[in-house]
């Protein structure tokens, strides 16, 4: 998998496998492990959470 740290390195359209660090409260859903998220989702929980959140992403 390819380790991305900065939200400018995701398409906002594109789909991502992401592994995450933690479990995160985000819109709305607790999101832990592995899920699939958008680039522009990506994006919203780096700006709440920090990049240290994705450990890492692989699009799909």
């Amino acid at each position: 998998m390819a380790t991305k740290t900065t939200a400018s390195d995701y398409e906002p359209a594109a789909e991502y496998r992401v592994e995450l660090a933690r479990v995160v409260k985000f819109d709305g859903l607790r999101l832990r492990g592995e899920i699939t998220l958008t680039g522009e989702a990506i994006e919203r929980l780096i700006a709440q959470e920090g990049a240290d959140i994705v450990l890492s992403a692989e699009k799909r």
